[in-house]
C-alpha cells in the first residue's frame, strides 16, 4: 500500500499556483488533487478545463482531478484531455454510475467513486472491483476549512475491511479536515491517499510538506522501513531468528494485505526449517538446493516452482527479482543475499540499481545491516532506524549537492564522490528525525548495528 500526500489546489494562491507546484515537485509530493466544482451539485464554483490545461504544461505530477459536478460523464473526454490522470465522479451525481465508470476507464485514465458524508458505504461496495480508488469525503463538498466528522472514521474502517477481505488493490482517499490532529485517526482507519488543502498551503509549502510528510513514517520515501509485498528469501547468510521476527514483523505492518513469499534456489531451505511459512514460489536451478530440501520442495503443493537451466545469464536470486517485478511487485525485500560469496553479494546490490530504473524499491537485510538506495527527500526516525550506524555511497558516480541534516556529522550540498567513502561512513542519527537531500545522482545507504 502506497501513502501519499495530495494537495488541494483550492488552497493554492493562485497568483503563485505555478511557483507552489514547483515546490511541490521539489519537496517529492507525487499527486496533486484538483476540485472541480460547478456551483450546482455543490453551492461553490472553483475552476475547469483552462487551469488543469495550462499547469499540465508545467508539471509531471499525478493529475487526481475530483469532479464535483452534475452530470459529470458529459464532461470526462475533455479533462481526460486536459491531462487528467485519475477522474473521481460522486455516486451521488450519476445517473448511471456504472456506466459512467466505464466511460472513464475507457477513456484510459484510473477511474474512482466518491461519496458525501451522509451516504453509506453499501451503495458503492458492488463497485470496488471496477475502481482504482474511493474517495470518502469527511467534510461537506464544497467549501475548504471543514471541520473533520468524526463519524467519517468508521466509513473508512468498513471500507478497507471490505477491499481486504477481497483482497483488491483499491486506494482510500480522504478529503475534509487533515491535519495534525487527524491525519492518524484516519491512516489507522485504513485511509492511504490524504487530501490537503490549508494545511500544505497556508505558509511556506515546503516547511508544511516536511513537516506533514514527517509525521508519520508510512508517508516517507522508499529508502526507509516501508510497507513491502514481496519478501525473496535467498540462500546466503540468514541469521534464523533475525530472519523469522523480521518476517513476522512486517508481515504485522502490512494490515493483512499480501505479502508474496519467494524462495530462490537454497532459500528453500529456511522454508523447510520454518514450516509455518510457505512460499507462494520457488525460483532457481536448484543445483545449491540439498536433496532433502529437494524432497521437501516437491512435497509442497501450495508454491508454484520455477525451474531454470544451470546456464543462464541471471543468478537465481535476480531471477526471482525479475519474476515479482513482472507480476507487478512494488516493494521487494530480500534476505539471504549477504554472505561470504563477495561475488553473489556484489551481484545482488546491483539488483538495488536495476530496481530503481523499473521503478521498483528494493531492499537487502541481514541481521547486522539494512541496504537500500536512498532517495532524495528520505526521513529516518531514530526511533525506528535499524541500527546505529548509518553510512552513504555513491552509485555509478557521483551525488551532488548531498544535504544531511538530523545526523551526528550534517553535510550541506556536498559533492560526494567515490573518493570520499570515508566521509560518510558510520554516521549517526542525533535528532528525533533525519534528512537526506541531494541533487543529482545514486545514493547507496546502509544502516548497520554492532
Amino acid at each position: 500500500m502506497e501513502y501519499r500526500l495530495c494537495p488541494s489546489i483550492l488552497s493554492a494562491d493562485f497568483n503563485r499556483l505555478g511557483e507552489q507546484i514547483k515546490i511541490l515537485e521539489k519537496e517529492g509530493v507525487e499527486y496533486l488533487h484538483i476540485d472541480v466544482m460547478d456551483g450546482d451539485f455543490v453551492p461553490s464554483i472553483s475552476f475547469g478545463m483552462p487551469v488543469i490545461k495550462s499547469i499540465r504544461k508545467e508539471s509531471n505530477m499525478f493529475f487526481d482531478v475530483h469532479l464535483m459536478v452534475t452530470e459529470p460523464e458529459r464532461y470526462i473526454r475533455d479533462f481526460v484531455e486536459c491531462g487528467a490522470d485519475s477522474i473521481t465522479v460522486h455516486a451521488e451525481a450519476c445517473e448511471d454510475l456504472e456506466r459512467t465508470l466505464e466511460q472513464i476507464r475507457a477513456a484510459g485514465v484510473k477511474a474512482a467513486v466518491s461519496i458525501k458524508p451522509s451516504t453509506p458505504v453499501n451503495d458503492i461496495s458492488h463497485l470496488l472491483e471496477d475502481v482504482d480508488m474511493v474517495l470518502i469525503m469527511t467534510v461537506q463538498p464544497g467549501f475548504g476549512g471543514q471541520k473533520y466528522m468524526d463519524e467519517c472514521t468508521e466509513k473508512i474502517q468498513e471500507l478497507r475491511e471490505l477491499i481486504d477481505e477481497e483482497e483488491l488493490d483499491v486506494d482510500i482517499q480522504v478529503d475534509g479536515g487533515i491535519n495534525d490532529d487527524t491525519l492518524e485517526t484516519v491512516m489507522r482507519a485504513g485511509a492511504n491517499l490524504m487530501v490537503a488543502g490549508s494545511w500544505v498551503f497556508k505558509g511556506d509549502v515546503a516547511v508544511n510538506v516536511r513537516h506533514i510528510t514527517g509525521k508519520n513514517p508510512q508517508y516517507q520515501k522508499r529508502a526507509g522501513l516501508k510497507m513491502i509485498d514481496t519478501i525473496i528469501i535467498s540462500g546466503g547468510n540468514i541469521q534464523n531468528g533475525f530472519a523469522l521476527d523480521f518476517l513476522k514483523k512486517r508481515i504485522e505492518e502490512s494490515r493483512g494485505k499480501k505479502i508474496a513469499l519467494v524462495a530462490a534456489d537454497k532459500g528453500m531451505e529456511w522454508f523447510m526449517k520454518n514450516r509455518e511459512f510457505i512460499p507462494d514460489l520457488a525460483v532457481g536451478d536448484f543445483d545449491s538446493l540439498s536433496e532433502e530440501g529437494k524432497k521437501y520442495m516437491e512435497s509442497l503443493k501450495g508454491p508454484e516452482i520455477i525451474r531454470l537451466k544451470p546456464e543462464k545469464d541471471d543468478s537465481d536470486t535476480q531471477s526471482a527479482v525479475n519474476q515479482m517485478i513482472r507480476r507487478g511487485a512494488k516493494d521487494i525485500l530480500i534476505l539471504g543475499a549477504t554472505g561470504t560469496r563477495l561475488d553473489h553479494v556484489l551481484a545482488n546490490l546491483g539488483l538495488l540499481s536495476m530496481g530503481k530504473e523499473k521503478g521498483v524499491h528494493i531492499a537487502i537485510a541481514d541481521q547486522w545491516n539494512y541496504i537500500t538506495l536512498a532517495e532524495s527527500g528520505t526521513i529516518l526516525h531514530r526511533e525506528e532506524q535499524f541500527g546505529k550506524y548509518v553510512s552513504f555511497f555513491t552509485v555509478g558516480g557521483d551525488v551532488t549537492g548531498l544535504t544531511l541534516r538530523g545526523f551526528k556529522y550534517p553535510l550541506n550540498g556536498y559533492h560526494l564522490t567515490v573518493e570520499d567513502s570515508g566521509l560518510t561512513v558510520s554516521n549517526e542519527i542525533s535528532e528525533e528525525t533525519a534528512e537526506i537531500l541531494y541533487e543529482s545522482g545514486q545514493l547507496l545507504m546502509i544502516m548497520s548495528r554492532d
